[in-house]
């Protein structure tokens, strides 16, 4: 559970968020934006296709 924690904490950080939770405020209703931060291009562009 650390590890997840970690890498949470490092992909809100390596998008401009050092505050967790404003990254998370931020993020919780935009499920575009997560899948960018998590760099799932391929699922946002199919978002994005409809």
């Amino acid at each position: 559970m650390a590890t997840l924690r970690s890498l949470a904490m490092n992909a809100l950080r390596l998008d401009g968020f050092w505050s967790i939770t404003e990254g998370l405020a931020a993020l919780t209703h935009d499920i575009r934006g997560l899948l960018s931060l998590l760099w799932w291009r391929e699922s946002f562009q199919a978002l994005s296709a409809t």
